[in-house]
């Protein structure tokens, strides 16, 4: 699972600026990956996302990044790590775990949002 997490993390980097890679893809490796492993015992990503993990489980993990690093000192740095969860589920997990319907749904409401 958590070559799987990586990997998936990896391909997210891709698809945010070299800025935000740098500073997201860290705290998403460092802190969300070992929260996951520690916490969820399902075996795929799919089931991970869509069935597993809840509101919950992201404000424990935010739970987890605070207390688990001790550079965080200031409520911004919550708040930075809640970005990277917040950029991280739009980009890869609506392209990977989304069924048909919803992406023709989200395509529209890009296609809308351009006009």
């Amino acid at each position: 699972m958590q070559a799987n997490l990586n990997d998936l993390i990896d391909k997210y980097a891709h698809k945010i600026s070299e800025k935000q890679a740098i500073q997201y893809v860290p705290m998403l490796k460092n802190y969300f990956v070992p929260y996951i492993i520690e916490n969820y015992s399902c075996n795929n990503l799919k089931s991970l996302f869509c069935e597993e993990i809840t509101r919950n489980g992201i404000i424990q993990s935010g739970v987890y990044y605070v207390m688990n690093n001790e550079n965080v000192s200031a409520k911004s740095r919550l708040i930075y790590f809640l970005n990277a969860l917040d950029s991280f589920f739009i980009i890869p997990c609506l392209k990977y775990f989304l069924t048909p319907i919803y992406e023709v749904f989200i395509h529209l409401l890009v296609y809308k949002m351009k006009l």
